[in-house]
């Protein structure tokens, strides 16, 4: 398939070499579809005076051409979903493509949103054409590890003795937009002693299968809380002798 038709396969004779000519349908440099196909050809003698014109017929195995379809190998990350999956066709004829087959490729995998990383097999399928054997080769989805989110928190001002922990101070930070929520130890509204204390937080991501957790922590100092002294001085007058005024 794809081969014009050339005088190896037209190749029709006379006995004794009479003059004439050989016409062929189909023609010199027609492209047959794959399959069994019969070739007529007509002679007409130069001299037709004197010799017969003369028909006859042969059949043609036209073979079917080799195709190979290999599917592309791709990547994505945990809990997203799967590209879009391509393949690279070798083999084409006549500048067919992919659109010029009896079938459509069906390219599938058994990785899901909830996949864990991995490789995964990436499947072709197609039906069976009329013009080209077809072999496929598989290709691999690979899905990445889970990304980790980048945490950050900036040091909190002291705290006075006696102030609870707000959202102040726990004010730990995900950068890239990542969804999910943060939990604190000590927790927002606990009142620490005097001294250096350490601040930690956990991050959970919303969407699990993407992303995982990510842990953050800041030392933040209490200070005591200073205290006004009043002292209170109590004057006793001197004893007063007898007759004095």
């Amino acid at each position: 398939y794809g081969s014009a038709l050339s005088a190896l396969q037209l190749n029709a004779s006379v006995v004794d070499e009479i003059p004439g000519t050989f016409l062929y349908d189909p023609p010199l440099g027609t492209r047959l579809d794959a399959g069994v196909k019969e070739i007529l050809v007509r002679f007409e003698p130069t001299n037709e005076a004197q010799v017969d014109v003369a028909s006859a017929s042969a059949l043609l195995t036209v073979a079917k051409a080799p195709l190979s379809i290999t599917v592309d190998n791709l990547r994505r990350a945990a809990g997203f979903e799967n590209p879009t999956f391509t393949a690279t066709y070798s083999g084409f004829v006549r500048s067919e493509s992919a659109s010029d087959l009896d079938t459509s490729l069906v390219l599938t995998t058994t990785a899901t949103l909830e996949s864990a990383p991995g490789n995964y097999p990436i499947t072709g399928k197609i039906g069976v054409d009329n013009n080209y054997v077809i072999t496929i080769t598989d290709g691999i989805l690979t899905v990445a590890d889970k990304r980790l989110p980048s945490a950050s928190w900036m040091t909190p001002a002291d705290i006075v003795y006696g102030n609870a922990l707000t959202a102040t101070h726990l004010h730990a930070m995900i950068s890239g937009g990542v969804d999910g929520t943060w939990a604190y130890d000590p927790p927002i509204g606990t009142l620490l002693d005097a001294g250096t204390h350490e601040l930690t937080g956990i991050f959970t991501p919303m969407n699990a299968f993407a992303y995982s957790s990510a842990n953050a922590s800041v030392i933040v100092h209490r200070r005591l809380r200073r205290l006004r002294q009043w002292r209170h001085h109590a004057e006793h007058p001197t004893d007063i002798g007898d007759g004095c005024q």
